[in-house]
């Protein structure tokens, strides 16, 4: 499987959905919102199923990425 990249811009509370067949072959949505904007650092608000891991990058080691 290849990876592919997506640049979007979003607005403040602008909301992005992102959907995908869980191992279970049920229907997952995960939501991402930018919630707040200061200088050069944004907030991310994330929900999602209590089964999906969300890690910062800087805490995965790349040999973990999937």
């Amino acid at each position: 499987m290849s990876n592919g990249k997506l640049t979007l811009a979003r607005k403040l509370n602008q909301p992005l959905y992102l959907q995908f067949i869980g191992h279970d072959g049920k229907h997952q949505e995960i939501n991402l919102m930018i919630s707040e904007i200061n200088g050069q650092q944004s907030r991310i608000l994330t929900e999602a199923p209590k089964t999906v891991s969300i890690t910062r990058g800087e805490l995965i080691k790349p040999s973990q990425i999937i």
